[in-house]
């Protein structure tokens, strides 16, 4: 939200219009009310769940990784990730 907080309407419209490609008339229309009304909040929340989240899933199961972090603290990830270093015989 930060980096669109100064932005101009017809700026965020511009962004808009490059995600309308991708999506019906409806959803669309839904977003750009939103915009127009000024929920930037609520409009970045309907983006991320409906839009880019679906869009990031796809492209990540493209690939497939030699390991899967999940943790609760950043902590977690690290132990992860140098077990996981040791274990496969990588360099310190």
């Amino acid at each position: 939200m930060e980096d669109y907080a100064n932005a101009k309407i017809t700026e965020l419209e511009e962004c808009l219009l490059r995600v309308a490609r991708y999506i019906s008339k409806e959803r669309y229309e839904k977003y750009h009310n939103l915009l127009i009304k000024g929920e930037l909040p609520k409009l970045s929340e309907i983006l991320m769940k409906e839009y880019y989240d679906p869009l990031y899933d796809v492209g990540i199961n493209k690939y497939t990784y030699d390991i899967n972090l999940k943790y609760d603290k950043i902590e977690e990830a690290v132990e992860e990730v140098i077990t996981y270093l040791k274990n496969n015989k990588y360099e310190d």
